[in-house]
């Protein structure tokens, strides 16, 4: 064990009357005077400055150029500190102006000062820094602000760490790095370094500190409670900790005033937050100037936290308590075993009439217990038992899940009712919320759409809500008491179920508002960690990959019970994510890393952040231990078209009758044939390369080309196609300078020369190859960058093609090349991948696919309910062959679907990413939908139709004795059954169903000379 105690005189320390909170340096209340105690004696005024109401006591109104300036020496250090203000704004976050409000006077223009500099930026964004380079700067937006408002500023620095910046209590950002301070001797508030820019707003309560403080010293300040003096001064703490178990610490504190009011202890490791937990005894019990023993702490190392094997520090503080030292507090160095970065294969067997898992009965003796298995809710009794026993024996327990039943609510036929109030059963522990499924049982098929919403019962506010808008959806395929599930986190103990109709009828239906027949509740027991869903990969490198694709990115913090706000909480809820994505069998995450109005999800890049934290230093750290795959997208160009390189009006897309495209938000589409388009594109990509450089699970960079919003000729109603835009002067004359075609131009009109190259086939024709030559140059550039950057990810290119979806006369490849996209000049290149949004009711569907293979696309919202959800997926693989299939959800409702996804996902990502090869054998029953492919070692077989199908096979080469065929869906072995001169397999499948059969033949194992299988078997 390790102890380590902070140095502290406890007689001296406890005897010491503090006039303030340890290193206070600087305080200026602004209650009627701009003196500051502590602080300098003199100060200047610039201007005039009156006193308005403050949210405790007075503040300076500084407007029409005034500012106030102090002197630096033993007040403000810029080797490390702490500023901290309230700031009401007379002006509005949004209004494209800049305003300074805390400067030193080192001149911000020359880049070889070493500055400080606090301002708002034109562009809707708060922003500090300490040097010249957007490295040595952090910010955040502030276009929600209104002038009249109050807010609490801070920003915290270290020379050797880095900076901070929190807004209204909250961390808004931080950057590491370490810099040269460079000490100036005067400070400016309310201006920056010689007064030409200005605050234009009113300043209370400026408190500078020698030190750092903490985000929840800072939150402290913030809320106006006192930073009051205490500290953990003693640990002892064990020599190693592992990711994912317990261990307990023993503390001492003290305390030198008495505490008005509560401190929880916070443990860190390497400065990551593990646990916030309530000391016993409680802080206002402790004796002032004496050390109190506490309770041993029980504390768990989260499995996600991404360091690698070694020696860190692990720390105690009180949260929103002073130290009398900026070293103070208990730490001990403890070695870190490195976490587990394989998921443990599932392993039950069979125990008389009980399934056993790991050892144990699989389902627990505990009231209500169970499980849920296509919706359907098994109790452990004489019934469920024989039902897992059998799910066992046909390889489906993996997908079942265990829970307790918490509530069942039995719809009458003439119950009316929208809403229904369900009991929950939340762990609030730690702010943590366990997952819960709400099942719903329709009784009949649904004649038209409606919503579910499911929010904390009693009338509670919007941020309560832990589920928000799931659509039922009415399709011919949904069968009577069809149900489906909803994952959701309650943080209250009863939930409110409502239904809401969505399109309107022209008569109503009579009786109940949806054709609910029955609701029921039930908390997950051992998810995700229980119920990891565990694919066999193919040996090759190239493997197939399910990826999940949020609507919006911010549905990543917020779907997850959490709120997201602070560092702990949006960890928390990331982790639950990723949990999620390995429950179902999903090894991708695409998100989008910027937004629209001018905004992107991360610090350091061109576009100020929308949020208060750094969407890439959130999630890759987690995604790296959880083997998940991370490839950020970059949106199409027209949700930037304000941009200062597109100051040219030829920089946007023109059609025929010369104005200009705009996209249904009204945003200008960046013509993609304009060289600043081009260097605008590479920009944003870089920067995605720079943010996400040293981490192995970016697999790949990727664009949004989009032909309703462009990044390509864009196309945005139902009349138009992309074929009348993209005639700027500037377009046809770099496509006469190319061709040498020469077009007429006697009006000068676009229209013009439209209808001149249309009566012209070869001219036409020679038209849209120009076009097509210079996207395919735009998009093999975007490749060279990533490539260059990173050899082993690619360019993923994520396509909504073509637009409008009515063709009129035109072939879809050719409507492809009006939006300026061939596939065909695709087809040989390395280093990129085409993905395509799932169409398949035209026969004339070209092939997307590059030397790297192609992915699809498919839009959860538009999925059937039930099994019949997978039929695009099976039309996917039997059309395309996709490596990569991505699901585009928006995260809040499509719980339900995973009894069928994890067998699929199993199935899909065990076959080998090659083209499959035609099986020569014989198959029965033979009809349509029914078909068997190879892929290499591995025999697919697609049941692509409504109904269970025994497949039957006859393979055309017999197989080695001691031959093994295992089914990656399920885990259990095929048998093989030998005749005289055929060999057969026989396959049960379900409706809408995907079976991997991997052949594992027998090799000679060197000096041995019998036969010995390939791998092992696996499953149950």
């Amino acid at each position: 064990m390790r102890k380590l105690a902070a140095l502290l005189l406890l007689g001296a320390v406890a005897s010491i009357v503090m006039a303030g909170p340890p290193g206070l340096t600087f305080h200026a209340p602004y209650d009627g005077t701009v003196a500051a105690s502590p602080g300098p004696d003199s100060q200047r005024v610039h201007g005039e400055v009156s006193y308005i109401s403050a949210p405790d006591g007075q503040g300076a109104l500084l407007v029409n150029g005034s500012y106030l300036s102090y002197s630096s020496a033993g007040y403000f250090a810029k080797s490390a500190g702490t500023l901290s203000l309230w700031i009401q704004p007379q002006w509005h976050g949004s209004d494209a102006k800049r305003y300074a409000i805390f400067s030193d006077t080192a001149p911000t223009h020359k880049s070889a000062y070493n500055f400080f500099y606090l301002f708002k930026t034109s562009s809707a964004t708060l922003q500090f820094s300490v040097g010249n380079i957007p490295e040595q700067s952090v910010s955040t937006t502030v276009a929600d602000w209104a002038a009249g408002e109050w807010h609490h500023l801070a920003v915290a620095w270290n020379c050797t760490w880095g900076i901070t910046l929190y807004v209204d209590g909250t961390l808004a950002g931080e950057k590491r790095f370490a810099y040269e301070p460079q000490q100036w001797p005067a400070f400016n508030i309310g201006a920056d370094y010689d007064g030409s820019l200005t605050a234009a707003a009113a300043f209370s309560d400026v408190r500078i500190f020698d030190r750092m403080l903490r985000p929840d010293q800072v939150a402290a300040v913030a809320q106006g409670m006192p930073l009051e003096v205490a500290d953990i001064i003693e640990m002892t703490a064990p020599d190693s900790i592992s990711a994912g178990e317990e261990f307990t610490l023993h503390l001492r504190a003290l305390a030198n005033e008495p505490l008005t009011r509560p401190h929880a202890v916070l443990i860190t490791l390497a400065d990551i937050p593990l646990a916030s937990v309530m000391p016993h005894p409680a802080a206002a019990t402790w004796r002032p100037g004496q050390p109190v023993e506490l309770e041993p702490i029980t504390v768990k190392m989260p499995d996600y936290i991404q360091l690698a094997r070694g020696q860190y520090s692990l720390a105690a503080i009180l949260e929103g308590a002073a130290t009398s030292s900026p070293t103070a507090g208990a730490a001990a160095l403890v070695s870190l075993l490195a976490p587990a970065r394989s998921a443990e294969v599932p392993v039950y067997e069979l125990r008389g009439e009980q399934v056993y898992y790991k050892g144990a009965p699989w389902l627990p003796s505990q009231p209500g217990s169970g499980f849920l298995y296509e919706g359907h809710f098994y109790r452990d009794d004489e019934d469920g038992r024989p039902t897992a026993v059998k799910l066992y024996q046909s390889g489906r327990i993996r997908d079942a899940l265990r829970c307790v039943a918490v509530d069942e609510v039995e719809v009458a036929g003439d119950d009316t009712a929208a809403s229904h109030i369900l009991r929950n059963s939340p762990d609030t522990q730690d702010g943590a919320a366990s997952p819960h499924l709400l099942v719903v049982e329709m009784a009949h098929n649904i004649a038209y759409s409606f919503g579910l919403e499911v929010l904390a019962a009693g009338g509670r506010q919007l941020e309560d809500h832990f589920l928000v808008w799931a659509a039922l959806n009415p399709t011919h395929t949904r069968t009577a008491r069809a149900r489906e599930s909803f994952l959701f986190y309650p943080q209250a103990g009863a939930c409110e179920v409502r239904f809401t109709r969505l399109a309107a009828m022209a008569e109503p239906r009579e009786g109940v508002i949806a054709p609910v027949r029955w609701l029921g509740v039930y908390k997950l027991l051992d998810y995700p960690v229980g119920n990891v869903n565990v694919a066999e990969l193919p040996d090759k490198p190239l493997r197939r990959s399910l990826a999940l694709l949020p609507a919006h990115s911010e549905l990543i913090y917020d779907g997850f019970g959490s709120s997201g706000k602070d560092r702990m909480q949006r960890q928390y809820s990331l982790r639950h994510l990723l949990h999620y994505m390995r429950f179902v069998g999903f090894d991708r995450l695409q998100l989008y890393a910027a937004g629209s109005d001018m905004q992107s999800f991360y610090d350091g890049g061109m576009l100020p952040n929308a949020w208060r934290w750094d969407l890439f230093e959130d999630i890759l750290p987690l995604a790296v231990p959880a083997g998940i795959d991370i490839v950020p997208l970059l949106p199409s160009l027209s949700n930037f078209d304000r941009l200062f390189t597109f100051s040219d009006p030829d920089s946007f897309q023109m059609d025929i009758n010369g104005k200009l495209i705009l996209d249904a938000a009204g945003h200008r589409c960046p013509d993609p044939l304009r060289r600043e388009v081009e260097k605008q594109l590479l920009a944003f990509l870089d920067e995605f390369c720079a943010r996400t450089d040293g981490y192995g699970c970016v697999s790949a960079i990727g664009l949004r080309v989009d032909g309703a919003t462009g990044t390509c000729f864009a196309s945005v109603n139902d009349v138009q196609t992309a074929d009348k835009v993209g005639y700027s002067a500037s377009d046809l004359q770099r496509f006469q300078v190319a061709s040498g075609i020469a077009v007429p131009s006697r009006t000068g009109t676009p229209l013009e020369a439209y209808y001149w190259l249309k009566n012209s086939p070869q001219a036409w024709q020679r038209w849209l190859d120009f076009r097509c030559a210079h996207m395919h140059s735009l998009w093999t550039k975007c490749r060279d960058l990533v490539v260059s950057r990173d050899p082993s990810r690619y360019l993923l290119v994520d396509t909504a093609l073509p637009v409008p979806a009515n063709r009129g006369d035109y072939s879809q490849l050719e409507l492809l090349r009006h939006h300026g996209y061939d596939p065909r000049l695709f087809a040989e290149e390395h280093g990129i991948r085409i993905a395509v949004s799932a169409d398949y009711r035209g026969p004339d569907r070209p092939d997307h696919a590059t030397a790297e293979g192609m992915e699809v696309q498919i839009e959860c919202a538009h999925l059937s309910a039930g099994r019949a959800l997978l039929a695009p997926l099976l039309q996917a693989i039997v059309r395309d062959n996709p490596y990569c299939l991505t699901l585009r959800s928006s995260l809040d409702a499509k719980a339900g679907h995973e009894w069928m996804l994890r067998g699929f996902a199993r199935a899909f990502r065990a076959l080998p990413a090659v083209p499959p090869k035609d099986f020569d054998g014989k198959i029965w029953p033979v009809r349509e939908g029914i078909r068997v492919q190879w892929f290499d070692d591995c025999l697919a077989v697609i049941n692509s139709t409504d109904q269970s199908q025994q497949v039957r096979i006859t393979l055309k080469e017999p197989l080695p004795f001691n031959t093994q065929v295992i089914d990656m869906a399920t885990g259990q072995r095929v048998p093989l059954l030998r005749g005289r001169s055929t060999l057969r397999l026989i396959v049960n499948t379900n409706p809408y169903d995907l079976r991997t059969l991997k052949v594992k033949k027998p090799i000679t194992r060197p000096g041995a000379g019998i036969l010995h299988t390939l791998g092992s078997e696996s499953g149950q």
